[in-house]
């Protein structure tokens, strides 16, 4: 093997197995060496590739904040409208727009008298119905229906002559 070094020229004999080992030495140099140029394209690339994440990411994080504004919009006019719909409900169950609505839609007019009925729970000797109609008869409540159904019949007879 003849190896140059400057203008001098050295040769030594090697061996079969160091020739193929300097062989391999050289031929992997040779396979890893790049040029610089290289180098600067591939860091380049590296470079253009790190800020089209980076652009990405800032693209996509933007379009999801214009999606937060815009439901926090629609959230405010939702829960605008929703009170409405509370304060109209609570409007047009007001007792008194019901009473007015009885009155001058429908012709009601307001009870002058509230009658109560009691009712038992369960039936005590007290409460038969033996005992009810005891106390109708010595109440004055049958004359008193007799009497008024003679004033109408009397009443009716006068009109009809």
């Amino acid at each position: 093997m003849v190896i140059t070094r400057g203008n001098t020229a050295v040769a030594y004999q090697q061996t079969q197995g160091q020739e193929a080992a300097v062989e391999r030495q050289v031929r992997y140099q040779r396979r890893l060496r790049l040029s610089p140029m290289a180098v600067y394209g591939l860091v380049l690339a590296l470079a253009v590739l790190i800020a089209l994440l980076y652009l990405s990411q800032y693209a996509l994080l933007a379009h999801l904040n214009l999606q937060i504004n815009s439901m926090k919009g629609r959230i405010e006019t939702l829960e605008r409208e929703n009170r409405d719909l509370e304060r109209q409900a609570a409007h047009l169950a007001s007792l008194e727009r019901i009473e007015r609505v009885a009155r001058e839609e429908l012709g009601m007019l307001p009870c002058q008298q509230v009658r109560y009925l009691a009712v038992a729970d369960s039936p005590s000797p007290a409460n038969t119905p033996e005992s009810h109609t005891q106390e109708l008869k010595g109440d004055e409540t049958v004359p008193r229906l007799a009497g008024w159904l003679r004033l109408k019949t009397a009443q009716a007879r006068d009109s009809a002559q």
